[in-house]
């Protein structure tokens, strides 16, 4: 169980006593980062729509049971539900926030993660929310408190409104934990389930960008500015506690979190961080993972109370959806993939719907 804690007392262990602003970028280089970012996202929105339209290497086929809009800003988004649900049903709900720098992506990215879950007997929503850098922080936040409350408050779903647990991948797991905060959503979120996110744009303990055994860069070593860039308005309060999770009160946050990292990941060291300081605050020891058992997992791990880390070796960030051109090394990422989806659905079934 969590103890109750000061609203300072994390941002205080952060040494993060004066706001962070965001500074201002000279004007020149405003013009071409804005360039780059929308060349890239017309980029990535052509591509992904090209794949999905010929199914390639399957992609696109894999579909929700339908798509509904909920929300004042009109967006539509995904709902999985498991064969065979009666609309009496009381089945668990995990709300899905998809990743993309919060500039792009959209409901359908986390396709393979919804229909795994979809399969286990879990109810999903994946949801979408408006991007950067039309819009920026914390407009992300608001659309997903307007969402998750529309879900929350849907008679439609047969789903156990006690029984719901929230995650993402990467800006999605950022996003999990800045909604999560939300005074009227209090109580009402069990467990947060966060892949590799960002949780520190303060940069205080930003990790550093390596590239992968097999020599392959960081996935956000060409992206990663861009994203932030988009994201970011002038002037804002780089610890700001929506913004980066890492500065928030452990006390408004679900009672039951996991964290799963990846080895070469420049944001690996903050997610890792942001676990160490949430679990400051949980009773008992620290227990780390069996070492038998993470070896054959691939994995790094330990707990402290409701608060879990995992740490995936060899793995870079979006290890689950960036293929690789090698086969068996494709083969393999397929295979840890797998491994991953497992435990954190274990996880989820064990320890935030038991």
């Amino acid at each position: 169980m969590s103890t109750t804690m000061d609203p300072a007392s994390v941002a205080a262990k952060a040494e993060a006593n004066a706001p962070t602003p965001a500074t201002p970028k000279p004007l020149s280089t405003r013009i071409q980062l804005w360039v780059r970012l929308w060349m890239f996202k017309l980029t990535i929105r052509s591509l992904l729509g090209t794949l999905r339209f010929f199914r390639y290497k399957g992609m696109g086929t894999l579909q929700p049971t339908y798509r509904k809009t909920l929300g004042s800003a009109g967006l539509v988004h995904d709902i999985w539900i498991p064969d065979n649900a009666a609309e009496s049903d009381k089945l668990p709900l995990y709300i899905d926030i998809h990743g993309g720098g919060f500039a792009i992506g959209d409901p359908f990215h986390d396709e393979t993660w919804c229909e795994f879950l979809r399969q286990k007997g879990i109810v999903v929503v994946s949801c979408d929310y408006r991007k950067a850098p039309s819009y920026a922080f914390p407009t992300q936040t608001e659309d997903l408190i307007d969402v998750v409350t529309a879900i929350l408050n849907d008679s439609s779903l047969p789903v156990d409104k006690t029984n719901i647990a929230m995650g993402g991948f990467s800006a999605g797991g950022n996003l999990s934990l800045s909604v999560a905060q939300e005074k009227h959503l209090q109580g009402r979120i069990k467990g947060l389930l966060l892949w590799y996110p960002s949780t520190d744009f303060s940069a205080k303990y930003r990790g550093e960008m390596r590239d992968a055994p097999d020599g392959t860069p960081d996935v956000l070593a060409k992206s990663g500015e861009l994203f932030t860039y988009g994201y970011l308005p002038d002037g804002v309060d780089l610890c700001d506690p929506r913004l980066s999770p890492i500065y928030a009160d452990r006390a408004l946050l679900p009672q039951k979190m996991r964290f799963v990292g990846a080895e070469y990941d420049v944001l690996c060291n903050e997610a890792h961080e942001t676990a160490k300081l949430y679990s400051e605050h949980e009773e008992g020891d620290k227990e780390q993972g069996d070492v038998v058992e993470d070896k054959k997992q691939g994995v790094q791990s330990w707990r402290k109370g409701n608060i879990w880390w995992e740490m995936v070796l060899d793995a870079q960030h979006g290890f689950n959806y960036v293929t690789k051109k090698n086969p068996e090394a494709e083969k393999e990422r397929k295979r840890v993939t797998e491994l991953a989806y497992e435990r954190a659905c274990e996880w989820l079934k064990k320890e935030v719907y038991a």
